[in-house]
């Protein structure tokens, strides 16, 4: 599946085509920041709109890694012997407080062979 890391298995749901996965996102409404751009428009919050996007992509990568990195230790501290040939459940759940967001992201991640 293009955008993602082998092994992983997304869960979202596109939203646009009931019925369907949506393994990367790309079809939610906003995953780009276009819906926060229209309504932002003639504002004068195009700084802003830049400097949001940036931190919002350097989060998002640092999630990623590091979420990639501890993963990989899980499984090599669990070793080869009870991971290969076995799925996992993974959930990664975001949180911004001051906004009442709560995102969860479900997925499977295949074990690691020898």
């Amino acid at each position: 599946m293009p955008g993602l890391v082998p092994g992983i298995h997304g869960v979202q749901h596109d939203h646009a085509n009931p019925g369907r996965p949506d393994v990367d996102a790309r079809n939610k409404s906003g995953h780009d920041g276009l819906d926060f751009e229209r309504e932002t428009k003639g504002k004068a919050m195009s700084g802003d709109f830049d400097d949001f996007n940036m931190t919002m992509r350097k989060f998002l990568k640092q999630v990623g890694v590091t979420s990639q990195q501890a993963i990989e230790d899980a499984m090599r501290e669990a070793g080869a012997g009870k991971t290969a040939g076995k799925s996992f459940t993974a959930r990664v759940v975001l949180t911004i407080d001051e906004l009442d967001l709560s995102h969860t992201v479900e997925g499977r991640i295949d074990g690691r062979g020898e």
